[in-house]
């Protein structure tokens, strides 16, 4: 397996609004050297600019096995069996699309991509799943797969709910309404959260921001008295030490190979080099009798060096290029800053980068992240913490590629459960500590939102 390219954080750059008074000719590169130009096709799909034709072939042959599905044990083809017993999807690609953002539940009923976090004593585990590669004795049903029905589906509708803005304008907003049908009659699941699948660029530019930065953003007890107490989630990493959360919509995870390695074996049910077990929950017997795909030598359905392969595909997904700064977007710029988004979107870091050759150079990136947890309000919490986190708080999600993702995939929704269907309507739903620029939002000049969301779409 080849190094990775070496990425060091040595700043974090203040917010554009304290940096420079004037709005730059163009949109700088999102993730520096690694960006890569968007192709045709409808994927972000794209190999860091940066990695060297070695490591393009490292990047494309875990590519295929975050493409390819999985399959019930036990065949002879030993390194893709291995699926379930209970399961959300086949592969990584069904639910990253293109290695985008998912399908909503509100656009597409049967989408895979909308998972429900559960909490870890429930009778089903830590995550609904909605198939299984066996009967179990309470769904006999068949999925559309062919596989029988699992634990139970989620049902989403929505009630319509108008805001009406200063200037007597309206944003129309569907208020989610979810239930869930488990297939074990007597069992209610009162606490849980919805998750939509999100785009997965630049993960390992994330996870190489330095510890440092990221406390240097924090400020839980808001000192600055701006009302924003954003936080690190600070978990357990299943290989190592407690460290920051960086991925995942209330930061659980702290590394791009744990991130990856829970969705195997939560989403798709496959034992890995992290997580080493069945993804049966206690008491769920009939689970545990099935076959499974383990290797013979390493005890896991997906051995170390398919693993690692995965995880290096994962980490060197480029930013796609921004837009053109033209002149609404170049005043979408200066409204952005101006209603404060850039209190939690962190436009942007200072790196150091390794190229191939050996020698570093210095760049910045432009995530628009803090990777904080921020409380975002009652109207956006779920019913179910995590971790440290708790229903109402909410991981800053990075902002580059956005619009490029939702190109990729119209049916996906924004927000963490998918409900919004527009970058307006997102910004509508912002609550508790963004509240504040949620009222500036609604007081512009439907110019100026317009702009704003031009901005955010050329990112």
């Amino acid at each position: 397996m080849n190094r990775w390219p070496h990425i060091v954080i040595v700043l974090a750059c203040c917010a554009l609004s304290a940096c420079a008074e004037q709005a730059p000719e163009s949109l700088p590169s999102p993730g520096g050297s690694w960006t890569a130009k968007p192709t045709v096709r409808p994927t972000m799909i794209r190999p860091a600019r940066i990695l060297n034709s070695a490591e393009k072939l490292d990047f494309w042959s875990g590519f295929a096995f975050f493409r390819d599905p999985w399959i019930t044990p036990p065949v002879t083809t030993t390194d893709r069996d291995g699926l379930g017993p209970y399961f959300n999807a086949q592969s990584c690609v069904a639910c990253h699309r293109g290695g985008g953002r998912g399908d909503s539940l509100f656009n597409t009923p049967e989408t895979l991509a909308t998972v429900v976090r559960l909490p870890r004593d429930s009778l089903y585990g830590e995550q609904l799943q909605p198939m299984a590669t066996f009967a179990d004795g309470g769904a006999t049903a068949v999925s559309v797969t062919a596989y029988h029905a699992g634990e139970g589906r989620l049902l989403a509708a929505s009630e319509r709910r108008d805001v009406t803005l200063p200037d007597k304008s309206t944003i129309e907003l569907n208020q989610p309404r979810f239930q869930i049908d488990a297939n074990h009659a007597g069992h209610s699941l009162d606490a849980f959260s919805v998750r939509i699948a999100p785009a997965l660029l630049g993960m390992g530019l994330l996870e190489s921001i330095s510890l440092a930065q990221i406390e240097a953003l924090e400020d839980p007890d808001d000192r600055d008295g701006d009302g924003i107490s954003g936080r690190i989630h600070w978990v357990q990493d299943p290989v190592g030490d407690r460290r920051a959360g960086r991925y995942g919509w209330k930061a659980e995870q702290a590394s791009v190979r744990s991130q990856t390695a829970a969705a195997f074996a939560q989403d798709i049910g496959i034992s890995n080099p992290v997580y080493r077990y069945q993804n049966c929950a206690a008491g769920q017997t009939a689970c545990f009798e099935q076959l499974d795909g383990n290797d013979e030598v390493e005890g896991v359905e997906i051995v170390t060096p398919l693993f690692d392969r995965v995880v290096y595909f994962t980490a060197h997904i480029a930013p796609p290029t921004a837009g053109a700064m033209t002149p609404r977007v170049q005043r979408g710029w200066k409204t952005f800053r101006k209603v404060g988004c850039d209190g939690c979107h962190t436009p942007s870091f200072n790196v150091d980068v390794t190229t191939r050759d050996g020698e570093t150079m210095s760049e910045q990136i432009w995530p628009y992240t803090d990777l904080l947890l921020h409380d975002m309000g009652d109207e956006l919490a779920d019913t179910l913490g995590s971790g440290d986190a708790s229903a109402s708080e909410w991981r800053t999600p990075p902002l580059w590629g956005l619009g490029r993702a939702l190109k990729i995939n119209p049916k996906t929704g924004l927000l963490h459960d998918g409900r919004a269907r527009t970058i307006t309507e997102a910004i509508a739903w912002h609550g508790g500590e963004a509240d504040s620029s949620r009222q500036h939002f609604f007081a512009l000049s439907a110019t100026d939102r317009e702009a704003l969301v031009a901005y955010v779409l050329a990112l």
